[in-house]
């Protein structure tokens, strides 16, 4: 069963490129049109270009929908929209689908006693996947704990992705790097 169309407002997108897998956006739906089967993305950091071919992930409530639709400008100067080809497939009933992303970041900042620290010298991570509430990084052992507070940088193609997490787990443990399980926090 497709998600109703309101129901998919402010929800998490990922946009690729048909042809190529590329992530050319990961944002949140403005608004979608029923009628004509439009959504609307903001368009800041999707380089501007021609139509063309994308995959659609939807991280609905429901599960994850794909769609196959055409990225173009929108009539908005900070919006990008997206025609939906294809009816809604959903891809997986688990809440936030992980998509691997190997792209090396850093860890700026840091939460103590309530109040945001910038690093002198940052922490630098390799992303192992992200999802629509988390992100799961590799660095040096030893440099965050559980309940730790972070702001992960990470240049994306498409921008700079920065969000801030809630360290919830370490897995993956040797002597010299860990990982950690990171909880966006809202």
């Amino acid at each position: 069963m497709q998600p109703a169309g309101r129901d998919l407002i402010g929800k998490k997108i990922s946009v690729r490129d048909q042809q190529t897998g590329d992530l050319i956006a990961d944002t949140k739906i403005n608004s979608y049109d029923l009628v004509n089967k439009i959504m609307h993305i903001g368009a800041c950091g999707v380089p501007p270009r021609r139509a063309q071919k994308v995959q659609v992930l939807v991280f609905a409530d429901g599960g994850v929908y794909e769609y196959i639709g055409n990225l173009r400008r929108s009539f908005v100067s900070n919006e990008m929209e997206i025609a939906l080809c294809s009816q809604a497939k959903k891809k997986e009933e688990r809440r936030s689908r992980r998509l691997t992303i190997k792209e090396r970041g850093v860890v700026d900042k840091i939460r103590i006693e309530g109040q945001w620290v910038t690093l002198r010298k940052p922490i630098p991570i390799l992303t192992i996947n992200i999802s629509s509430n988390g992100i799961l990084i590799r660095t040096i052992a030893g440099s965050f704990s559980v309940k730790d507070q972070i702001q992960v940088a990470v240049r994306l193609k498409s921008g700079m992705l920065r969000s801030n997490y809630e360290i919830c787990r370490v897995v993956d443990k040797n002597t010299q790097t860990e990982q950690y399980g990171c909880r966006l926090m809202v």
